[in-house]
Order: C-alpha cells, then sequence, then structure tokens
C-alpha cells in the first residue's frame, strides 16, 4: 500500500512538474528596462540639456550591446556633467563608476581627494581645460614663434609638473 502511496506521489509531481514546465514556456520574461548609465547634471540650462542629449545619443548605441538580463546586474556608470553633479555623486553611497565631464582637473582632483583611495580609483575624468602641451602649442602659435613659458605650481597644481618639464617649461 505505501508503495502505491508513494508512486501515486512520484507520478502526481511528475505530472505537475511537466505541466508547470509546460506552461512557463509560453511566459516570456518581462523586458529589460532602461540601460546601466545615468548622466547627472545639477541644472537644467539650454547648454547643459544639449551636452546630455550629444553624450546620450553617443552612449546609447555602446550600451545598446551590453542590455541583457547580465549586465543589468553589472555597475552603474554616471557620467557627470560640471563640478556639481560630481560633488553630487561622489557624495552618494554606490558601487559605480562615474566618468566626470566639464570639470577642470584641479577640482576632480580636489573632489577625489576627500574620497577613500579605493573609491576614488572608481572615478575618471575628461577634463574641461586642454592639456599643458595643447596650451603651449597654442600660445606658440598666437605668437607666431617660439615661446618661453614659466608656471608657478602650487601644492594644487604639483601633479601638472612632469607634463611641464616635458615641455621644457621653467
Amino acid at each position: 500500500m505505501f508503495r502505491l502511496v508513494k508512486t501515486g506521489l512520484l507520478a502526481t509531481l511528475a505530472l505537475a512538474t511537466s505541466a508547470h514546465a509546460f506552461a512557463t514556456r509560453d511566459i516570456k520574461p518581462e523586458p529589460v528596462q532602461g540601460y546601466r548609465f545615468q548622466i547627472v547634471t545639477t541644472d537644467d540650462s539650454a547648454i547643459t540639456r544639449r551636452i546630455v542629449d550629444d553624450i546620450t545619443r553617443r552612449l546609447v548605441p555602446v550600451f545598446s550591446v551590453f542590455r541583457t538580463e547580465l549586465a543589468q546586474h553589472r555597475r552603474m556608470l554616471y557620467v557627470t556633467v560640471g563640478p556639481a553633479a560630481l560633488r553630487d555623486v561622489a557624495q552618494r553611497r554606490c558601487d559605480c563608476v562615474v566618468v566626470s565631464t566639464f570639470t577642470s582637473s584641479q577640482v576632480v582632483r580636489s573632489i577625489l581627494g576627500t574620497l577613500p583611495p579605493a573609491r576614488a580609483a572608481m572615478f575618471t575624468a575628461v577634463y574641461a581645460e586642454p592639456a599643458p602641451a595643447d596650451q603651449l602649442s597654442l600660445v606658440a602659435l598666437l605668437y607666431r614663434r617660439p615661446v618661453r613659458v614659466a608656471a608657478i605650481l602650487g601644492p594644487d597644481t604639483v601633479f601638472l609638473k612632469p607634463m611641464l618639464e616635458s615641455e621644457r617649461v621653467n
């Protein structure tokens, strides 16, 4: 008798499992909503909207390749526009990667200097100002002759010293 009940239970379980598998086969998973990047701004000016539109237009094709369920569990990428947005994201508690745009190298370094090294390592930037070598080339083009340049560096700009020395700036 016990064997009959056991066999009946196993048959019922097998039937229920196959019915569940048949029913769930036709259920389509919900589409994944959104991408894993966010553009952070602190103002809503016309220029900022144009910048956001341009960045979005460039990032959507890149991130659409990764629009899978697996990619949705990866780190969020924040693109900050301006120093206030960078400060805002730096204060958030998140496991995210941050690309700062339209912020000077000095401001980026000062904000990242307040963060723990492991957190600061998750930040990178496209600086607002041109590189020192490009600035010196522009000066030479404007004067149409070689120019001599001297630079006074402080604690906030000492990181520029190797680049300036390579360009022979006193």
